[in-house]
């Protein structure tokens, strides 16, 4: 896929530092690729990764009486002028957090959460939804306050943690598994239980080592707008298990 000047501009853009105060989620995203540090031998998927580094994050203590959810805030720089910010609870029911960046590259986002909650951060521009980064919520005051979510490193999904549909239909999502043992998938449940998404493929499954197999999930539009929802499925290696949480999404 040729990159365009949008998504190159994303590139340059997203190194930066998200920070705020008060009761404050402070991120800091950068792309993968040269300007941000390598990352592993794997080629630069489009669109870009996002990556949450630990040392740039930190909620403050509280004020209950003055917030009803923590602010996010995005320091200059932080992103192209005119992307949206994307914030989701994936353990919540509300609605992303939608922000527009500013002409100097900042915003101002916020989020309810409460402690062991998993948050979805993802930037768009020009309709190109970035990777997702995935946090786990802990608890407010001094040191870690949020960690990132666990994945087993020798699972890969194609096409990613999104999967867009442009009309009605089935797509599939490939599970890859390069560990050293079989891995199964299981429990699949949906953050919202839209009737518009529903998967196809019947769970338990099993997966042998070095194979890969799909699931097949389903769209039929149940209502006009943008449809999203988030398909969630164990997966367990071993005496560990561990959730992927995929987003489905339809746009208007």
């Amino acid at each position: 896929m040729t990159q365009t000047s949008s998504s190159r501009a994303l590139h340059r853009l997203l190194c930066g530092a998200l920070h705020g105060g008060g009761h404050a989620l402070f991120v800091a995203v950068c792309l993968s690729g040269a300007a941000c540090g390598p990352r592993g031998a794997s080629p630069i998927p489009q669109p870009p990764v996002l990556a949450v580094p630990l040392d740039h994050i930190r909620i403050d203590e509280p004020d209950p009486t003055a917030l009803s959810s923590d602010p996010v805030y995005g320091q200059p720089g932080s992103a192209p002028a005119g992307a949206l910010f994307r914030l989701t609870n994936l353990d919540q029911q509300d609605p992303p957090t939608i922000s527009v960046v500013a002409a100097d590259g900042s915003f101002v986002s916020g989020v309810k959460a409460n402690a062991g909650d998993e948050l979805r951060f993802e930037f768009e521009l020009d309709g190109q939804r970035s990777v997702p980064t995935d946090a786990i919520f802990l608890t407010a005051g001094k040191g870690l306050n949020v960690m990132p979510s666990a994945r087993f490193a020798c699972i890969s999904l194609a096409p990613g943690f999104v999967l867009p549909f442009a009309a009605d239909g089935t797509r599939s999502l490939s599970v890859q598994n390069d560990c050293g043992a079989a891995v199964t998938l299981s429990n699949n449940r949906a953050r919202l239980a839209l009737p518009d998404f529903s998967l196809q493929t019947t769970l338990p499954l099993e997966i042998a080592s070095a194979a890969s197999s799909t699931l097949d999930i389903a769209f039929a539009r149940s209502a006009s707008g943008e449809r999203e929802d988030v398909l969630f499925v164990d997966l367990a290696l071993g005496a560990e298990t561990i959730r992927y949480p995929v987003t489905l999404t339809a746009a208007p």
